[in-house]
């Protein structure tokens, strides 16, 4: 008897939590009826009407503001003043032809890189530094022109270089020149416009620094002939005949502008053999004959050497 009671009890209080439940679930169920009636009125209906036709609104004047950008920038952002600075021998109508770029072109259209491509390879003796657009229609070219520091032999032709050993063309005759002959340096074939393939990444970068400070010294035409045979022993040849020992291609600046004031020294007393050793700790230094290991070159032998295109054998 006691047990039935008991079960009795237990599916009334089962009874009673479902009821709870069922009665929770009909609140929910009205709260989001309620809720879904109230932002289903006409009044919020409307709103986002006008909200979706304010940002159809927006995106259209955003359209429109950027077609008129681009017709009005097409029209009126032209080139009309064009400006080549850095030029001394070549016109400026030549470098624009080059460019292939006209008064009146869409400033818009503008492309630097094909600007530079454009230029240096319709001609070799020119660099281009900066292409800039100054709105709203001039158009800046900064150029330098190349000048050939020195002779470069492959094979049976001899090659312009500059002092970044830019090839710059080939000699036409066999007149004499005031430039220097590189010696020594194992070079692929050299193409106009690029720079001479070297493979010896140590060796180019030498011979560059040292064309750029021979330059920068005026001692250019002093040179007869440069030996890179050791990049780490550079060797000159001087017109006079006197080997011109640079050693490790470090304290250039101070040892090319010790080089001037030295051989015109030794020509004051018609000296036209031995070596002349610049050091950037000892300074100039003169020997009748060469000091240390190995033994200078005699001058008809560096010449005989250049003008078989053969390597000059350096100086201890």
């Amino acid at each position: 008897m006691g047990t039935q009671k008991h079960r009795a009890d237990s599916k009334n209080i089962i009874g009673i939590d479902e009821l709870r439940t069922r009665r929770k679930k009909r609140i929910g169920d009205g709260h989001q009826g309620e809720t879904n009636a109230r932002q289903n009125t006409p009044a919020n209906r409307m709103g986002k009407r006008r909200k979706a036709r304010r940002n159809a609104m927006l995106v259209m004047g955003f359209v429109s503001l950027l077609a008129i950008f681009l017709v009005m920038g097409w029209q009126v952002l032209t080139v009309k003043h064009i400006q080549v600075t850095g030029l001394e021998t070549i016109t400026q109508e030549d470098v624009l032809r080059l460019a292939d770029i006209q008064s009146g072109q869409s400033i818009l259209k503008i492309n630097g890189k094909k600007i530079r491509d454009n230029i240096e390879s319709g001609e070799p003796l020119l660099e281009v530094k900066d292409v800039k657009i100054t709105f709203p229609d001039k158009l800046v070219l900064t150029v330098k022109e190349r000048h050939a520091r020195a002779l470069f032999r492959y094979q049976s032709e001899e090659f312009f270089l500059d002092e970044q050993c830019w090839v710059l063309g080939t000699k036409k005759n066999s007149a004499a020149s005031a430039l220097p002959g590189v010696v020594g340096l194992e070079a692929g074939l050299p193409v106009i416009g690029k720079a001479l393939p070297v493979s010896n990444t140590e060796a180019f970068r030498a011979l560059t620094a040292l064309l750029d400070m021979l330059a920068q010294k005026n001692c250019l035409g002093d040179i007869a002939t440069i030996d890179m045979s050791n990049p780490m022993n550079i060797q000159m040849m001087s017109l006079e005949g006197i080997v011109v020992s640079v050693g490790r291609p470090e304290g250039l600046d101070y040892k090319v502008g010790l080089l001037k004031g030295a051989l015109r020294d030794l020509r004051s007393q018609s000296v036209s053999s031995g070596v002349l050793y610049l050091t950037a700790d000892n300074g100039a230094s003169y020997s009748k004959v060469p000091t240390g290991t190995g033994a200078a070159l005699r001058p008809w032998e560096v010449g005989l050497r250049f003008l078989l295109g053969q390597g000059v054998g350096g100086t201890g």
